[in-house]
């Protein structure tokens, strides 16, 4: 029996569809999520009254879940991926606009 305790891993047990696997429910503490994040504890503070990561309250401490922790990153992931499509298209409009000025500035046509 001891064996079979030393083997167990919560983390090799089939996940079914739609529950988390064990790993997401693990609780942090805010200094735990700043570590995970390499930011400052303030900013920690600042996102959870923000809203921007939600916590869970134990015995008078918050606690951020990992689910929450990760579901911030992937957030932040695609915000990040929507300022840098922006940022291209924009520049594609200001490579076309010098384009065109360049053009009209020495008054040839290109097709």
């Amino acid at each position: 029996m001891a064996e079979a305790i030393s083997t167990y891993n919560p983390n090799d047990q089939p996940q079914t569809e739609g529950t988390p696997h064990i790993n997401e429910l693990k609780l942090l503490s805010l200094n735990k999520a700043r570590i995970i994040l390499g930011i400052r504890y303030d900013t920690v503070v600042q996102l959870i009254d923000n809203g921007d990561i939600e916590t869970v309250v134990i015995n008078g401490k918050k606690k951020v879940p990992m689910l929450m922790l990760r579901k911030f990153i992937y957030q932040q992931s695609i915000n990040l991926s929507q300022k840098r499509n922006q940022i291209k298209s924009y520049d594609n409009i200001e490579i076309k606009n010098k384009i065109q000025k360049i053009i009209k500035k020495h008054g040839k046509e290109v097709n």
